[in-house]
């Protein structure tokens, strides 16, 4: 929540915590784009806890605390409406065990205050959280008169003597600390607070007011981050570097996963140059419109078979259609923003295949085929739209919506017994990820990301279609420069390790030309 906590009775700026932005990088945080994929890992490869000494456990859980801060400094530099939601997800074990648990202890707390003489040890308890947290939202050297008011009204020894002399009020407590609430909290929960008041048991009523100071620590921790955002934003690079050095020193083999990322993109480039004869020291410059266009380093990337500025690339599109088990380490930060990317690559071109299979086979006997084209793919895309898979199950979805809307524009001539059925094979075949009309649309598809990501974010973006492919040029616009940005910060933070990894693969897969002339390496020379 955005709004600004409210002042003070005393006037004193009630501001954030400093600490608020030490515990942002709770698992709990969340961000615009969640990952849709929760079975698949998002960093190194897994280690078997089991057998780890207490020293290496006590690295992993370093290691695990820097990506985690990394990750943290790379939302909020990159999303503006990122927010902290300390709330778990429905249904999931951990909210689960937290109802649970706080179940646990406000039964506790009913049967003890239904006791004969009632038992308060629970109660002392829970209005000393309610005394902490109060305090926690006032800064150190300001809300002086609020924080001697709460210090005064919720002393526990002092409510202990209330208590043994038979004096003491639960109820009167409870409306000072809805009072305070009430003055310390974002104008956004006034009609929260208004409704405590309503309540007239203790038990339910003090649970009400624990869920609302824990929303309110949430406001203020998003109202500090917001706050400290261009601060964050002007750090944020060197941060994330810094965090992710500090993470590779913890794992047993650094850059491991983004090492056979790049080496499998470059074996397929040279296998894929093989096969067509292509290969040669200038098979690709790098993007025209870059610094490295210069004639220095376009002689220097003559010495390389493929060159870097290709193979990463390269390496970034294959994230598209990625199916080759976790993400690079690199990619942590954007995995979520990747499987959103290959999500949407996936609708276009599954949605394109099935146009293109259908007007194939049927397009020149529709009655009206330009305004029935449009409208169909319409219907294609409602049908495959935010899907992650393709299967069997959602081209059938796709054919029975599909199937009556063919069969009113089919010309008279054409409407024979068999035109629909073995129209029906051909879409129900496209579940298939190797089917070749997905093959090459994927291929058109990237081709276009790549045209674009040649010309740089500051450039329009090309599109290579097929000819139907206008009613996608939208589409692959958005895609594309949704593309564009990830990888070029992506590239700002690691490009120092791509770099390395890239003059390793040099050397192991002989990337390198071997001339007379090759003196220097391209790599120093054209940005990746």
């Amino acid at each position: 929540m955005d709004q600004q906590p409210k002042k003070s009775a005393d006037d004193d700026s009630v501001d954030p915590p400093a600490d608020a932005v030490r515990s942002a990088h709770s698992p709990s945080a969340s961000t615009s784009s969640p990952s849709r994929s929760p079975n698949r890992s998002t960093a190194s490869s897994p280690r078997k806890i089991g057998q780890q000494t207490p020293a290496q456990l006590e690295q992993l859980m370093t290691g695990a605390d820097r990506l985690e801060r990394m990750i943290l400094a790379h939302e909020l530099a990159v999303n503006q409406d990122f927010t902290v939601d300390g709330t778990p997800h429905e249904g999931s074990l951990e909210a689960k065990i937290r109802e649970t648990m706080h179940q646990a202890f406000w039964d506790v707390l009913q049967a003890s205050l239904s006791q004969t003489p009632p038992d308060h040890t629970q109660a002392l308890i829970l209005l000393g959280e309610v005394k902490q947290t109060l305090l926690s939202f006032l800064p150190d050297g300001q809300g002086m008169q609020m924080r001697e008011i709460i210090n005064r009204n919720l002393d526990v020894e002092h409510i202990k003597e209330q208590i043994a002399h038979d004096a003491f009020d639960f109820r009167e407590k409870a409306h000072f600390i809805i009072s305070i609430m009430g003055r310390l909290c974002a104008p956004a929960r006034d009609e929260e607070i208004k409704q405590l008041s309503t309540i007239e048991e203790i038990v339910p009523l003090f649970r009400a007011v624990f869920r609302i100071l824990e929303e309110m620590k949430l406001d203020m921790l998003n109202f500090t981050l917001k706050q400290a955002r261009p601060i964050i934003n002007m750090h944020s690079i060197e941060y994330e570097q810094q965090m992710f050095d500090e993470f590779l020193a913890t794992e047993p083999e650094p850059l491991h996963l983004t090492k056979e990322w790049l080496r499998s993109t470059a074996i397929s480039l040279l296998e894929s140059a093989d096969s067509e004869g292509t290969r040669n020291p200038c098979a690709s410059p790098p993007p025209s419109g870059s610094s490295s266009s210069s004639s220095s380093s376009s002689s220097s990337s003559s010495s390389w078979k493929i060159s870097p500025t290709r193979l990463l690339r390269h390496a970034f599109l294959d994230l598209l259609d990625w199916n080759s088990g976790p993400y690079p380490e690199t990619l942590v930060a954007d995995i979520s923003r990747f499987l959103e990317l290959q999500i949407y690559s996936e609708t276009v071109v599954l949605s394109a295949a099935t146009l293109l299979v259908i007007w194939n086979a049927i397009g020149s006997r529709i009655t009206d085929a330009a305004a029935f084209k449009g409208d169909l793919l319409e219907l294609i895309r409602a049908c495959v739209e935010n899907r992650e898979q393709a299967n069997q199950e959602l081209m059938a979805s796709v054919w029975v919506f599909v199937e009556p809307e063919i069969e009113k524009h089919l010309s008279a001539d054409a409407k024979s017994p068999a035109v629909l059925p073995g129209l029906r094979i051909l879409v129900l075949d496209l579940y298939r990820r190797e089917h070749p009309v997905r093959q090459l649309l994927m291929k058109r598809l990237k081709e276009s990301v790549e045209a674009a990501v040649a010309a740089g974010p500051a450039s329009p973006v090309q599109t290579i279609s097929p000819a139907f492919m206008p009613h996608f040029q939208g589409s692959i616009r958005a895609l594309s420069e949704d593309f564009v940005k990830i990888i070029s910060r992506n590239q700002t933070v690691f490009g120092r390790y791509y770099t390395r990894l890239i003059t390793e693969l040099a050397e192991e897969l002989d990337l390198r030309v071997h001339t007379a002339s090759a003196q220097s390496s391209p790599l120093k020379q054209a940005p990746l």
